[in-house]
């Protein structure tokens, strides 16, 4: 007759109760570090392998002993012991004729047990495997497996292959057709303050480019970035001369930058125009090109 080992139960959790994939289950003679022979099945003719390894949700199959007390160990992947263990002894019950394994069960959809205990054990399974999907769902980790879908039939449109998934370094939902990225979708809900239902509405066909970059500069022998966004810092060179570094490279140097400064008879001409920043010149338009400390100036970014 064997006894039935019930642990956690039967489930690999970490501190915070989440499941534990491919978590590892020792077992041992009860106050030893002697392995012992555990089994798969209730008449203890096929032996599980001693560690003993859960699948990809922590969930551990039934194990059976014939006799005497034991000590479990489980731990991660990595062998860190999880909390709860050493267990010793493991709980266990004696399995026998009048158990639920011993009742006969009519196979069903999804659930192909043909007695009660193993049909409470496979609706387990199920249920803890979904809801473990659906923490992984809510979590963001496999909203990248998704399945290609197929455009075509509406007026206008053509056959190209379109995917959607979850970006994995800007945290935002992305669109692939035909094997070009085209963008992250923006939903007013991801846009802070007022309605903007009307924000990129605009009369005409002509095109509309964002700005890449931007920012306004307290100009001193010490320059400091009063309020930017794109751009990483400021560096003066000499005075009334600055180079602002972008936190992004630009796509090309070619780009174009507005710029306009606080003082009255002050301009700023750009100079050093690199991808990866460009160099900010303060003049005036009296003093034969000197590059006086400006109080602030402003520039945006196009391209």
């Amino acid at each position: 007759m064997a006894d039935q080992i019930t642990f956690q139960p039967l489930r690999a959790l970490d501190q915070n109760g989440n499941p534990v994939a491919g978590a590892v289950a020792s077992f041992y003679a009860s106050g030893t570090t002697i392995p012992v022979i555990v089994y798969s099945n209730q008449a203890m003719t096929l032996p599980h392998t001693n560690p003993l390894t859960a699948d990809g949700f922590g969930i551990f199959p039934p194990v059976y002993i014939g006799s005497g007390a034991v000590r479990i160990v489980v731990s991660s992947p990595t062998g860190v012991v999880l909390p709860g263990y050493p267990m010793d002894p493991a709980p266990q019950h004696t399995v026998n004729a009048n158990t639920a394994e011993m009742v006969s069960f009519v196979p069903a959809e999804g659930v192909a047990a043909t007695n009660v205990q193993a049909a409470i054990e496979a609706i387990q399974a199920n249920v803890t495997g979904e809801a473990a999907r659906v923490d992984e769902l809510l979590d963001g980790k496999v909203l990248t497996n998704f399945t290609p879908v197929e455009q075509g039939g509406a007026a206008g449109t053509g056959n190209q292959k379109i995917r959607i998934g979850w970006g994995a370094s800007d945290n935002g939902l992305r669109v692939e057709v035909d094997g070009v990225v085209i963008g992250r979708l923006l939903f007013t809900t991801n846009v802070a303050g007022p309605a903007r239902s009307g924000q990129f509405i605009a009369s005409g066909n002509a095109g509309m480019y964002a700005c890449r970059a931007w920012g306004k500069i307290a100009g001193s022998s010490s320059p400091s970035m009063l309020a930017s966004g794109g751009v990483t810092d400021v560096t003066r060179i000499e005075g009334g001369v600055y180079r602002i570094n972008f936190s992004t490279a630009m796509p090309h140097a070619n780009y174009a930058v507005c710029t306009t400064a606080a003082n009255e008879g002050y301009f700023v001409a750009i100079t050093d125009q690199l991808a990866g920043s460009f160099t900010a010149s303060v003049q005036t338009r009296t003093d034969g090109g000197g590059h006086p400390e400006p109080a602030s100036f402003y520039f945006s970014v196009f391209c």
